[in-house]
């Protein structure tokens, strides 16, 4: 099968696309079995501690969790070295906050896995962190919300987190750090009228990138997922945007244009952007063939949806997280990698095209997801097979 197009989200330190000699290998197991599929690239949550408190997550609800154990380290850096993972996404809550980055990020450097990070911002730069960025990171991506400090502190919950992060930022680009530095906007109700505006502040932070998420999750009281009329009215607004682009950043404004066309807007209106386009094509979960989540505590998960990393503990698809947890990588070991294939298996392959409520928010693997249903039974892959990813 030919090799996958690049996803910044899927591989995100890797700069490119999952190579056709793996995708291989992982249809050849689904088919024929043997020895579980090792991730080529890991999300480890260090601490779910966050300066945050953000109106479209829940995360910072949560019962207080302790971080990854210092003493575990190094063992869970041989694992993952053991695995012959590629690139690791150091995440949370805010991993600056762990008292032990340097010990994680260096490690994992010097084991040869490439090493990204994300921040809300909320922990100031120090030249200590500049050192480690240029040393250790691919890459560090910052949240923001807001092209001015009223709306993004707003949704962040945070006063002061908008002056803080784009000091960061600043900080960083002056530094001049070999690592590429990157923003994450989630559209949402607050905000939905500031996306030429943050084009212009990405610009002015002279960022790498600057991506466009899509909101998910339930939302009943209309905090910040928008209605099927306001989506209509941001869709014209990208459409036009997106003919007009700088040459820096690099955005995925055309490729988040082209979503809105292809999403139902129904679906976008309620959370659960891609579930309509999941049942549409039958789709199939292989995303736990090359991927997969851990937290602070060493549980193992096939992907941040089914983990639940943004809901309430009542909410229903948190309460369902043990359903898949594969296990613990310090208690289990490679042990774990056998439970999410039978994980696999058993259940989350058939999850998307069953209409199951966490993969319908699955807006970083679906587009992967369709196109190797397609490959496997033969169909044409929506929007065809070199169809970009978000």
């Amino acid at each position: 099968m030919a090799p996958l197009p690049a996803n910044q989200d899927l591989l995100r330190g890797a700069g490119g696309g999952i190579p056709a000699e793996a995708v291989d290998a992982g249809l050849r197991w689904l088919r024929a079995g043997g020895p579980a599929p090792r991730p080529l690239s890991v999300h480890l949550d260090v601490t779910l501690r966050c300066a945050a408190r953000c109106t479209h997550c829940a995360q910072w609800t949560w019962k207080e969790r302790p971080d990854l154990d210092p003493a575990r380290i190094d063992l869970l850096i041989a694992t993952l070295q053991r695995w012959r993972v590629r690139t690791v996404t150091l995440g949370g809550g805010n991993p600056l906050l762990h008292p032990h980055l340097d010990r994680i990020a260096y490690g994992l450097r010097a084991a040869g896995i490439r090493v990204g990070l994300i921040s809300e911002g909320g922990v100031p730069i120090t030249p200590q962190t500049v050192r480690l960025v240029d040393e250790c990171l691919s890459w560090i991506r910052f949240s923001i919300d807001g092209a001015s400090r009223e709306v993004h502190d707003r949704i962040r919950g945070v006063e002061g987190l908008f002056d803080t992060t784009t000091a960061g930022i600043r900080g960083l680009r002056a530094a001049d750090t070999g690592a590429a530095v990157g923003v994450n906007f989630v559209v949402q109700r607050r905000n939905m009228h500031q996306i030429g505006p943050m084009v212009t502040l990405a610009r002015q932070l002279d960022v790498d990138v600057l991506l466009f998420k899509l909101p998910h999750g339930s939302d009943p009281r209309r905090r910040y997922v928008p209605t099927a009329a306001e989506w209509s009215g941001i869709r014209d607004e990208v459409a036009g945007l997106a003919g007009a682009l700088p040459d820096r950043p690099r955005t995925n404004l055309v490729r988040f244009a082209a979503l809105l066309d292809e999403l139902d807007a129904t679906d976008v209106a309620t959370g659960r952007p891609v579930r309509g386009h999941y049942l549409r094509h039958a789709a199939r979960c292989f995303v736990p063939l090359f991927f997969l989540v851990i937290d602070p505590i060493g549980d193992v998960y096939p992907c941040d949806y089914l983990q639940a990393d943004t809901r309430t503990e009542t909410d229903d698809a948190w309460r369902s997280r043990p359903a898949y947890r594969a296990g613990n990588v310090f208690d289990d070991g490679d042990a774990v990698l056998d439970r999410l294939g039978d994980l696999l298996r058993a259940t989350v392959h058939e999850l998307p095209g069953a209409g199951h409520h966490e993969c319908g928010t699955c807006t970083r693997f679906f587009q992967m997801n369709t196109a190797l249903t397609a490959g496997r039974t033969g169909g044409p892959a929506p929007g065809g097979a070199a169809a970009p990813f978000l």
